[in-house]
């Protein structure tokens, strides 16, 4: 990319035209026609704008403001200024839309001429693109235009209504006018005020001129520019100097590009003596070779067109060579030609920054498509982009931008993904904020460190997303995604990959999401077709989503893909390859265009993470790669918060704390509701004589439900650790699994490693259970941390002396010195948990049956492998939390595992509604319920294939918006039974949806 281009640093995403202006073939020449009838500017015209802008609710017959109101504002204004503002129906309307839409209500161009001239231009109107004069007064405004052009060649574009409003034109006198100028230029006078343009009103607006026939779309672009009038002012203000420039040619050139059709009045200019029309001729010639040529035999006859280019020099059709060859060999379609058009359309939509980018400031693009239509009506090629677009509140959008004069709509766009249905929006929590795509908290009131990002122990699986299909106007599609980027990413550079730290977790799920489903982002042919307003029959040649695409401030036509594009369809070629070097990827774009967006304004990730997803173990035990990674970080040892607002209303911690302080046992596993998890981790520090609701420091936690930072984490550690009296074991592993998803992994080992060196003597001489299981848990932390060796187990270990023999002294042993502290203190299968640096070692400990038993866990299987599964078969029956043991080893891959969980099905009643959920996440499901039809746990697998097809015939309805179909009523008896227990387990399944998150 390259570094001149700073018009692109501030640009917003590509603006197009919001409406066509009348072709130049019913407009030969300014004031051949009179103005546009009244009745066609409705709401989607920019003259319809302008009347909502001033909000002129008083009109008169022609649907404007009253003539002598309109007569009576303009005459009395001597400068077209912002002025001040005012709330009218809600909206703050400011002076100068009063007057633009006074000037817009005028009786007839020459009114508007005369007063437009005498007018003192200072501010400009709404919208860069607008062209209202001319959808007012049609072409006979030229001579207002012409008044704009200074003596020395620079035409005024202020209001920056000029410029489009000239390149809208197709008569010879506008011809005339862009040849004269020189340059352009659109800044305010020094000291005006920013324009009020909205940024995201141009697309907007365009999408309701788009779809004018449609009410709700009209409406919602009302409610939207209204929202945002006030906001980004000075955006556009910024992107001017896009559209100030000195090249002498340039918007004769632009012009041009409009108006192909205009080649044959460009050279009658020429031919007449014309220096400036010349010099465009040859220009055009040279850059566009064979187009110019055709023009000029289209209307001047060969013969006259063959002694214009002998006169002029001007080439012979040229192409590269590799598109040369490329057109050479392909078939070719019976299609006639259609009107002239060619690259030049592409190429000053990419100098105006309307080509769609892969490197523009505003918006991330993470896939896009061209596809090309070839008719007699008129050549079309549509490019679609999908992107997110933070300051535009998109996080998954399409667009399309047409080029061809067979595009009848040339824009439009949509959102895929709705973040605030599927709950994506961020959560915020006091001066702190939990990103709502990775569940991670972003710290911003700790003094100490500043804004940090906190690791989550456990990431979140791919998450349920619903994408819409672009053009569909239906529901979407569940989707599982991340929000991390693809391994493709992971080849890349080190140097490359450093840098995508400042790429976002949405930007990672825009890229994730076309990387697992690329074709269905974009539109189907049909809705393509219907958007764009391809023309009826037209043919589709091409369809391509990797080609070789140009940097902003490019030329398209640099790119010899697109080239081979457009001369494919100018040459009825159906061409199935290309001749560039393919480089529409994100991997080749997102890492040399992160500094230049930077959305987070800096690291986007926690320390220690990484925005490419992991690969997975060798070896993964899990169900699933997730569930491999998963389990080899420590599932089921930490913690995930769940921050939604139905997890956190008033009144559910407060009724939770009591109940888990008479637990005999842990009461909530793994997913803790934020609130409930602060309020949790003070009681258990804050308890003073007893462990009970009545404590008088358990009743000052349940005062506190404010977010939980490290410095209160430290004084919470302390207090647990030098506390003389131990409560339950279990709540030493909570409470460490909880800061840690709360203030870090780090953060927490520092805190227990700073108290436990303040330990007496006397405190190490006896037994503290809750703390020796929290320093255990430790160990599991660390590994998530640093891995197997660091700064931190360092920290850890300085506190242990082995001569110390209590419980706590033990776990220390066993979480910071692997085997060899295994081999000192090690007594049941879990102590074997942290000897990593001997795996085989652990295993031969843990698979041996003179090991003493300890609840199941899977992490101890990732290291003792199907032996320990048989351990924990063989004492399935003696399992007390039948739900817990099921929905861990419903995470396993080994079909052992899903026969057990059968078994738990089988034996606990109580219970089948969580173990049915847990095995149908398995994504064989299915097939592993039929292998066991005949087995031992048959009916099992037949109950729970019945709730699987129940499962998928609701969703089937909910898609289709119809009732799932009932059961036959003559089902034979087992068949009348499994409809009972699938009963019992949907009533119980609902509750547990919600107790999974």
């Amino acid at each position: 990319m390259t570094k001149k281009e700073d018009p692109q640093k501030t640009a917003a995403p590509a603006r197009r035209k919001r409406k066509e202006a009348p072709p130049a073939s019913e407009v030969a020449s300014a004031g051949e026609k009179d103005a546009p009838p009244v009745a066609k500017f409705d709401a989607s015209s920019f003259v319809g704008a302008a009347l909502r802008d001033a909000r002129v609710t008083r009109r008169d017959a022609r649907g404007l403001m009253p003539l002598a109101e309109a007569r009576r504002i303009v005459e009395a204004t001597e400068a077209f200024e912002k002025g001040e503002g005012k709330m009218v129906s809600g909206t703050f309307v400011l002076q100068s839309d009063r007057v633009w839409a006074a000037l817009l209500s005028l009786e007839n161009a020459d009114e508007f001429a005369r007063h437009a001239r005498r007018i003192r231009w200072s501010f400009h109107v709404r919208g860069r693109d607008n062209t209202a004069p001319l959808e007012r007064y049609g072409e006979a405004i030229l001579p207002w235009l012409d008044s704009r052009l200074r003596d020395d060649g620079v035409l005024e574009n202020i209001p920056w209504c000029v410029v489009p409003c000239l390149l809208s034109m197709g008569s010879r006198g506008a011809l005339a006018l862009a040849l004269r100028a020189t340059s352009v230029h659109e800044f305010l006078p020094e000291g005006a005020p920013p324009s009020t343009e909205e940024p995201s009103g141009g697309r907007d607006a365009r999408r309701a001129r788009d779809d004018d026939d449609d009410d709700d779309d009209e409406r919602e672009d009302e409610d939207e520019r209204d929202d945002e009038r006030d906001e980004d002012e000075d955006e556009d203000e910024e992107a001017a100097s896009a559209e100030s420039w000195s090249d002498e040619l340039g918007l004769a050139r632009r012009w041009i590009a409009h108006h192909p059709e205009a080649y044959s009045a460009l050279a009658e200019l020429a031919d007449a003596g014309d220096a400036r029309a010349a010099d465009l001729l040859r220009d055009r010639a040279r850059a566009l070779g064979g187009v110019v040529r055709d023009a000029l035999v289209q209307a001047l006859g060969p013969d006259e067109a063959e002694r214009i280019a002998a006169r002029f020099s001007l080439p012979r059709a040229e192409l590269p060579k590799g598109v040369e060859e490329l057109l050479a060999g392909t078939e070719t379609i019976d299609e006639p030609r259609g009107p002239l058009w060619s690259i030049a359309e592409l190429d000053d939509a990419a100098r105006s920054f309307e080509l769609p980018l892969w490197d523009n400031a505003s918006y991330t693009t993470a896939a896009m498509r061209i596809t090309g239509y070839a008719s007699r009506g008129g050549d079309a090629l549509v490019i679609e982009h999908v992107h997110a677009h933070p300051s535009g509140g998109v996080l998954v959008g399409w667009d399309f931008t047409a080029f061809g004069p067979g595009a009848k709509r040339r824009s439009g766009s949509e959102e895929l993904v709705d973040p605030k249905a599927d709950e994506l929006d961020n959560v915020e929590i006091g001066d702190d904020y939990v990103d709502g795509i990775t569940n991670q908290i972003t710290l911003l009131a700790e003094e100490e460190e500043g804004v940090r990002i906190v690791p989550l122990p456990l990431p979140q699986d791919r998450m349920i997303v619903h994408v819409r299909h672009p053009g569909v106007r239906a529901k979407g599609d569940a989707v599982r995604v991340g929000y991390r980027l693809p391994r493709s990413f992971a080849a890349l550079p080190e140097e490359e990959r450093a840098r995508l730290r400042l790429v976002t977790p949405a930007e990672g799920l825009l890229v994730d999401l076309c990387h697992h489903r690329r074709d269905a982002m974009f539109a189907q042919d049909r809705e393509l077709r219907a958007a764009a307003g391809i023309p009826e029959g037209a043919v589709k040649l091409f369809c391509f989503d990797d080609f070789e695409y140009v940097e902003a401030g490019e030329p398209a036509s640099k790119s010899p893909d697109l080239v081979a594009m457009v001369e494919a369809l100018r040459a009825r070629r159906r061409i199935t390859r290309l001749p560039g070097k393919p480089n529409a990827r994100p991997e080749l774009w997102l890492p040399r265009c992160a500094e230049l967006r930077s959305f987070a304004g800096g690291d986007a990730w926690a320390a220690g993470d990484d925005p490419i997803e992991p690969e997975p173990p060798p070896n993964g035990v899990g169900v699933t790669p997730y569930w491999s990674l998963s389990i080899a970080r420590g599932f089921p040892h930490g913690v995930l918060l769940l921050h939604g607002p139905g997890w956190n209303k008033k009144g559910q911690a407060e009724k939770a704390v009591p109940y888990l302080l008479g637990a005999s046992q842990p009461a909530i596993r793994v997913s803790w509701p934020r609130r409930t998890a602060c309020m949790w981790a003070r009681a258990l520090s804050m308890a003073e004589r007893k462990w009970a609701a009545g404590d008088r420091g358990v009743v000052a936690a349940m005062k506190n439900d404010r977010m939980l930072h490290t410095a209160e984490a430290k004084q919470l550690v302390e207090a647990f650790v030098l506390r003389t009296w131990s409560p339950p074991p279990h709540v030493g592993a909570e409470l460490v699994g909880i800061l840690e998803a709360l203030v870090g992994g780090g953060e927490t080992i520092t805190a227990f490693a700073a108290a436990l060196a303040r330990l007496s003597a006397g405190a190490w001489s006896k037994d503290h259970p809750a703390l020796a299981c929290a320093v255990f848990e430790l160990g599991f932390v660390l590994r998530r941390a640093e891995g197997a060796r660091g700064p931190l187990r360092e920290r850890l270990a300085s506190v242990l002396d082995l001569k110390r023999t209590n419980d706590v002294a033990r776990s220390l042993d066993l979480a910071v010195n692997g085997r060899a502290g295994a081999e000192r203190s090690a007594r049941s299968e879990l102590d074997y948990a942290h000897a990593l640096d001997d795996v085989a070692w652990a295993r031969e400990r843990i698979v041996s049956p003179r090991t003493l038993a300890s609840p199941p866990d899977v992490f101890l299987v990732w290291i003792g492998g199907e032996g320990l599964l048989a351990k924990y078969e063989a004492r399935l029956g003696q399992v007390g939390d039948a739900a817990w043991v099921g929905s861990q080893l419903a995470r396993l891959g080994s079909p052992r595992a899903a026969s057990m969980v059968l078994a738990l099905f089988s034996q606990r009643p109580d219970m089948q509604a969580t173990l049915a959920q847990s095995f149908l996440e398995r994504p064989d499901a299915r097939a592993e319920l039929n292998a066991s039809l005949r087995g031992p746990y048959a009916k099992a697998a037949r109950t729970l294939l019945a709730v699987l097809d129940q499962k998928e015939s609701d969703e089937y309805a909910r898609r289709d918006g119809k009732p799932a179909k009932a059961k036959d009523e003559d089902d034979d008896e087992d068949e009348d039974e499994d409809e009972d227990d699938l009963d019992d387990l949907d009533d119980e399944d609902d509750e547990d949806d919600e107790d999974e998150d």
